[in-house]
């Protein structure tokens, strides 16, 4: 499993018109191809520190065609163990990270127990509805990160839905394996 996020109000126009706004979980018809798309793509930015922006441009549009190419939205794709009612409730999960995570609201949206919630989840996802609300958390703290980059850490992580500014950084860390003001610093535009 594979997490890509892709920015941008005309690609997400773009995307919306080609019909990519009706499932969160997506399969790849021919995997090698994406993933060796993919695989270039992280090495360049961890390799070249996004320095050379024309080849990361590049890199990432070979990624998005291959992907808009092969996707197959997972609600076409049954398989064992996966609940529909799970799939249905990722873009509303992702939308909603930010604000104080109730695990009992969200398995009562999925019409189940907690406990059943989270076992449906874990088959869906591999991970825990926990995890998936921290990278979603994560993922618009970077983003806010790089956007505004005078917004004090404190700010963002609070914003991010985290109410303490050393939790998020622990958090973060963790995730990235730089604290936020080092990404900041590596990713920020200089």
């Amino acid at each position: 499993m594979r997490w890509v996020h892709f920015y941008g109000e005309e690609l997400r126009d773009y995307l919306v018109r080609l019909g990519f706004h009706q499932s969160a979980v997506w399969s790849i018809r021919q995997r090698e191809a994406w993933e060796a798309a993919h695989l270039e793509l992280l090495e360049e930015a961890e390799t070249h520190q996004l320095l050379r922006p024309v080849r990361l441009s590049m890199l990432t549009y070979a990624l998005f065609s291959a992907f808009v190419q092969q996707a197959v939205p997972v609600s076409g794709v049954k398989s064992a163990g996966t609940d529909r009612r799970i799939l249905d409730l990722l873009p509303d999960m992702q939308r909603e990270a930010c604000a104080p995570f109730m695990l009992e609201d969200w398995a009562s949206r999925a019409g189940v127990s907690r406990h059943y919630f989270c076992k449906l989840f874990r088959q869906a996802m591999g991970f825990s509805p926990m995890d998936f609300v921290t990278r979603c958390r994560l993922q618009a703290a970077k983003q806010w990160l790089l956007e505004h980059p005078t917004l004090p850490v404190g700010r963002i992580a609070e914003s991010a839905g985290y109410p303490s500014a050393s939790y998020f950084n622990k958090r973060f860390s963790a995730h990235e394996g730089v604290t936020p003001t080092e990404y900041r610093r590596l990713f920020g535009k200089a």
